[in-house]
């Protein structure tokens, strides 16, 4: 019984570790909601897309921005990551990125 109530209280105790990483498999989801604080889940987004664009090459990863009129500054960065070319349709700048406002 002693055992039972401090493994118990153990994991009350231990069952959320605030500011750990997270590991996520994106392998099987063509797409990824977040929610919840509006600053937090903005900077955590920003570091996964990092993360990705640097881990992974543009052969491996192709990322794709539908972005509301109101997020279109804080994300305007993200057309610079080769990730977003779409190399099989071209403009008059080059080849079309994956970015959209929605």
């Amino acid at each position: 019984p002693l055992s039972a109530h401090a493994l118990r209280s153990f994991i009350r105790a231990y069952a959320n570790v605030p500011d750990q990483p997270i590991a996520l498999s994106l392998q099987a989801w063509s797409r990824v909601l977040c929610r919840g604080d509006e600053r937090r889940i903005r900077d955590a987004v920003r570091a996964v897309i990092a993360q990705l664009a640097v881990f992974h090459s543009p052969e491996d990863l192709w990322l794709a921005f539908c972005v509301s009129e109101e997020r279109r500054a804080e994300y305007d960065w993200v057309k610079w990551l080769p990730h977003t070319l779409q190399a099989e349709a071209h403009d008059g700048a080059g080849p079309v990125r994956r970015v959209v406002t929605t």
